[in-house]
């Protein structure tokens, strides 16, 4: 890619993102073109903006002459994180994609930042004026590598970006940039969420529940426990993570945030003696409310980091009438995509991503809500 092009690539880039995010040009350029920060709207009607302290790197492909596409099949397959999928094993889909080749060097380089700051792959027609894109980090760890772990042998590698992967500030699908530039924050409180679950088990393996001597028939929390969950859901209510920023957010946060809030409002009753079923039936909310903040990054990993890839269960999850841009699918396994008989994987993804089969008829809970 020359100067010239590489330049136009760029621009195109930045007019087909949200006009109040930042593009900074990275000069020179290790492997990532430009580096992007969100910003959004205040809600003040001043026309003002501020960031969000959320950031993605990209490189940018300008090509002219038009893109190369072809037809794909891929096929369903369990999480590839844990399993290595088989080439002919799991049902056919057909998809269309874009191809581009990368250098391997390129590729290393995304695969040593590992996932938490997304770098994306933009390949721009310049003679469509259409940019499309896929997550590289993902793309590596959930494509290139169960395919060929041996990759760094080759020099080069060719890309597979769906067509509809389409970078348009103006539709729905823009909804996954904006999660995506969320990651880094997401891994950040998974990884508090494990660390709180792990110390309140050491601490107190029966959760703090202590026999009142003076009356069997009731109870109390620990205190040392007890200050432990004010300190935890006093750090956890103010993670940035719950707030609705954008056209994007991911659904299965609103029942944790929830079950914080009922656990912080609960919290000060029990600092003093209480029946023993209340004592219970509080610690019981707390156990649940934990197992799901630490389930998140787990489902986060399992089927959120799937999307938009060029994948069967990403074109079923991105195959949503909101978008202008759809899969088309052409799937051996009609009924399954259609929501018959969905896999673990898929079921899984509905559950994630707050929709149901009907919601594919209409925006429902899909892409807005991730």
């Amino acid at each position: 890619m020359n100067h010239v092009t590489g330049a136009l690539g760029v621009d195109l880039v930045k007019r087909k993102l949200p006009t109040e995010w930042v593009t900074r040009e990275l000069n020179p350029d290790y492997g990532l073109d430009v580096h992007i920060e969100v910003f959004d709207r205040l809600p003040d009607d001043s026309g003002n903006s501020d960031t969000l302290g959320e950031h993605f790197y990209a490189q940018v492909k300008g090509i002219k002459g038009g893109v190369r596409k072809l037809t794909k099949t891929v096929r369903s397959r369990t999480n590839v994180l844990k399993t290595d999928p088989h080439p002919t094993e799991g049902d056919a889909v057909d998809i269309e994609v874009v191809t581009y080749s990368l250098d391997t060097n390129e590729l290393l380089t995304i695969e040593a930042m590992g996932a938490a700051v997304p770098a994306l792959l933009f390949v721009a027609d310049l003679e469509e004026d259409i940019v499309y894109f896929v997550c590289l980090n993902d793309y590596i760890q959930k494509i290139l590598l169960p395919e060929n772990p041996d990759y760094a042998e080759q020099a080069h590698h060719t890309i597979y970006l769906p067509t509809w992967n389409v970078l348009d500030s103006t539709d729905d699908s823009i909804a996954y940039i904006w999660l995506l530039a969320r990651r880094g924050k997401f891994y950040a409180a998974f990884n508090t969420f494990v660390y709180q679950r792990i110390e309140l088990e050491s601490v107190a393996p029966s959760w703090g529940i202590i026999a009142n001597e003076e009356d069997p028939q009731q109870a109390q929390i620990d205190p040392r426990v007890l200050s432990m969950i004010q300190i935890f859901l006093r750090e956890n209510l103010r993670l940035d993570i719950w707030e609705h920023t954008g056209p994007g957010y991911w659904s299965p946060l609103d029942d944790v945030r929830k079950g914080y809030e009922a656990l912080s409002k609960q919290l000060p009753i029990f600092v003093d003696p209480r029946p023993i079923d209340a004592v219970e039936r509080f610690v019981r909310l707390l156990v649940d409310v934990t197992r799901q903040a630490v389930s998140l990054g787990r489902m986060y990993e399992e089927v959120v980091r799937e999307w938009r890839l060029p994948t069967s269960l990403a074109a079923m999850m991105d195959d949503t009438a909101a978008s202008k841009y759809r899969p088309g699918i052409n799937s051996e396994c009609a009924a399954t995509v259609d929501g018959e008989s969905p896999t673990h994987l898929e079921a899984a993804a509905r559950e994630c991503l707050g929709r149901t089969p009907e919601d594919k008829q209409g925006h429902g809970g899909g892409v807005g809500r991730l």
